[in-house]
C-alpha cells in the first residue's frame, strides 16, 4: 500500500512539470493530420488501420507517433471518423474539428 501511495506522489509531482495538450469535451477525438502528394487527410489517433483506396494501411498511432509529431494531432466531434476510415480537409471543417487545447499552467500551493 506505501508503494501505491508513494507512485501516486510521483506521479502527481512529474504531472506539472509537463505541458499537456488535450481535446476537451466539445470535440473529444483524437485525430492524426496527414498531407498526402495530392491532398490532407485526418485519421484516428488509435492502431486501426485505415482503408484507403480499396488498401489497408498503418493508422496515425497514440499521439499521432506513426504518422508525425504532436502537431500533426487534432480533435474532432466524437464518433467523426469510424474505425478504418479517414475524412478530407473539407469534412474536418464542416464537422468544426480544430487545433488541441493547451491545458492552463498548474499553480501549486
Amino acid at each position: 500500500m506505501k508503494f501505491l501511495g508513494s507512485t501516486l506522489a510521483l506521479l502527481a509531482s512529474i504531472n506539472g512539470l509537463v505541458t499537456a495538450y488535450n481535446c476537451g469535451s466539445d470535440r473529444p477525438q483524437n485525430v492524426c493530420q496527414i498531407a498526402t502528394q495530392h491532398e490532407t487527410i485526418y485519421v484516428r489517433a488509435d492502431n486501426l488501420p485505415i482503408r484507403w483506396h480499396n488498401n489497408y494501411y498503418r493508422a496515425g498511432g497514440k499521439n499521432c507517433i506513426n504518422v508525425g509529431t504532436l502537431s500533426d494531432r487534432k480533435c474532432c466531434p466524437m464518433h467523426s471518423i469510424q474505425p478504418h476510415q479517414y475524412i478530407t480537409s473539407g469534412r474536418y471543417d464542416s464537422l468544426g474539428c480544430g487545433p488541441l487545447i493547451k491545458d492552463p499552467p498548474r499553480i501549486h500551493d
